[in-house]
């Protein structure tokens, strides 16, 4: 989901998987918060990730 408020334009993202660390799988499933200016190339920046049950 994207929303533009004033000058800039938030986002959240959810993220969900298993990663395999030295043979290990660990399922994750979070939610990152990024933000970023309403221009042409503007890059995106993380304000926050959260940890989903």
């Amino acid at each position: 989901m994207v929303q533009e408020l004033g000058q800039q334009a938030e986002a959240s993202v959810i993220f969900h998987g298993i990663l395999d660390e030295n043979g290990e799988h660990n399922e994750f499933n979070e939610t990152w918060h990024l933000t970023r200016e309403l221009r042409d190339g503007a890059p995106w920046h993380v304000q926050g990730i959260e940890q989903n049950g």
